[in-house]
C-alpha cells in the first residue's frame, strides 16, 4: 500500500520517497558484507509503499506521541578511523536527517553467508519454512515462537561480532 495513503497528514508530504529509492549509501559507516540488498544504505525518508500494519507496529523517531527524543532530528557521521585527541571533535563527513527515517538495525562485522550455521535442506526445514511464510502476516507471535524454539527457518544473515 502506498505510504502516502496511510500517512495523510501534510507534515509527511516532503518525506515520501520514489518507488525505486534505496537511500544514501554509507559503505564506511554500515556493515556491507551480507546478502541484504539494502546493505549500507540509509533511508532518510518514508518508503514509497509499506505493509498497511507497519505504522501500528513501528513508530517514526520524531513523530508526535512517539518521540524517543524530540530534540534529535539529525546526527553526524564522522570520519572512520580518525585519531581524535580528547579536547577536539572528530571530522564530520555528513549530517543525516532522522526525523522520518525508516531503517533496520545493521551493525557488526558480517561473515560469509551461511558460515555461522549450515543451511538445512531436509523435510522438516522445508515444512517449517512454509509454515513460517504462511503464518507471518496473521500469526507473527506463533511464527516467532516456532523460529525461537526450532531455529527454523534459517535466516542467511549471520551477525558475527569480532
Amino acid at each position: 500500500m502506498k505510504t502516502s495513503d496511510i500517512l495523510t497528514d501534510e507534515k509527511y508530504a516532503l518525506a515520501f520517497k520514489s518507488k525505486n529509492y534505496l537511500g544514501i549509501r554509507y559503505d564506511e559507516h554500515w556493515a556491507t558484507y551480507t546478502n541484504d540488498p539494502y546493505t549500507g544504505f540509509f533511508i532518510y525518508g518514508l518508503p514509497y509503499s509499506v505493509d498497511p500494519r507497519f505504522f501500528n507496529i513501528y513508530a517514526l523517531p520524531c513523530d508526535d506521541g512517539h518521540s524517543y527524543n524530540a530534540n534529535t532530528k539529525s546526527f553526524d557521521l564522522v570520519k572512520v578511523g580518525e585519531a581524535v585527541p580528547e579536547e577536539e571533535k572528530p571530522t564530520v563527513v555528513a549530517t543525516v536527517n532522522v526525523e522520518y527515517a525508516v531503517n533496520g538495525f545493521n551493525s557488526g562485522d558480517w561473515g560469509d553467508a551461511g558460515a555461522a550455521k549450515g543451511v538445512l535442506n531436509n523435510q522438516l526445514s522445508k515444512i517449517i519454512t512454509q509454515k513460517y511464510i504462511a503464518q507471518l502476516p496473521w500469526l507473527p507471535l506463533e511464527a516467532w515462537c516456532d523460529h525461537r524454539r526450532l531455529g527454523l527457518p534459517f535466516f542467511d544473515n549471520p551477525l558475527l561480532c569480532t
